[in-house]
């Protein structure tokens, strides 16, 4: 590997999947490795150097930490040299990735994920302007979002409806005097209440004739002639005495 401005040295260890142990194809890869501070992020490049009767290049890295790495390939005498790249934000962090190997003497070709552990802990950190940059960044967005979201509230301008502004209208009309709107209101009416039970219970009005006058008439002649026959009555018995 040729040395990078800001690059420094870090050990690492190839692990068998899951577990803390190391993987077989951990012994092709040359220590120690180089990470490099690239803006928000770090650069990792690991080497893997295989012999060629183990057939050319016969490892290949697939995925690490999530992306495909970036792979140049050199050979030197008998020797095949992978250089593979990849970025990293958390380097203490373990990580993930899946290789394939191919030794066709040997007749195996198996693909499998392993783990990555960095010795990390003599890293520097990231610039400070660079990590105030990406903060500002990051707030910036959720900055705007806020502001996307919430900016008809904040702008203090209801949106206007046509039932709004008809209540505008009517708000902003001239009121008419308070004895003048008191002698416009109609006044409480006993006719209002049809719908009480007292109306309801009411008799209809009579369409016949006064059958009450025509009582009043037959009893007074019943009474007439009541009076007559008994006129007649005694009368006929004061001759009868005479």
């Amino acid at each position: 590997m040729l040395p990078t401005a800001d690059a420094q040295a870090v050990s690492y260890q190839v692990l068998k999947y899951g577990t803390n142990d190391l993987s077989y194809a951990s012994a092709y890869f040359v220590n120690p490795g180089e990470i490099t501070p690239a803006g928000d992020h770090y650069q990792v490049t690991l080497v893997i150097a295989t012999q060629h009767d183990l057939g050319r290049f016969p490892v290949t890295i697939l995925t690490i930490n999530n992306q495909k790495p970036a792979v140049s390939q050199t050979t030197q005498g008998d020797t095949d040299y992978d250089t593979v790249s990849f970025t990293v934000t958390d380097p203490k962090q373990r990580l993930t990735g899946t290789m394939q190997v191919d030794v066709p003497s040997l007749n195996y070709h198996h693909t499998y994920d392993f783990n990555l552990r960095l010795a990390a802990q003599d890293v520097p950190p990231l610039s400070p302007a660079t990590q105030s940059t990406a903060q500002a960044s990051i707030q910036t967005a959720a900055t705007s979002s806020t502001n996307t979201t919430r900016e008809p509230q904040q702008a203090g301008a209801p949106s206007v409806t046509p039932q709004t502004a008809a209540t505008d209208k009517v708000e902003t009309s001239p009121k008419p005097d308070d004895s003048q709107q008191q002698s416009n209101q109609p006044q409480p009416s006993s006719h209002r209440a049809t719908t009480s039970p007292q109306v309801h219970k009411a008799k209809p009005h009579a369409t016949g004739p006064d059958w009450s006058l025509w009582r009043y008439g037959i009893a007074g002649l019943l009474l007439g002639s009541a009076l007559i026959v008994c006129h007649l009555l005694w009368s006929k018995k004061q001759g009868k005495g005479a």
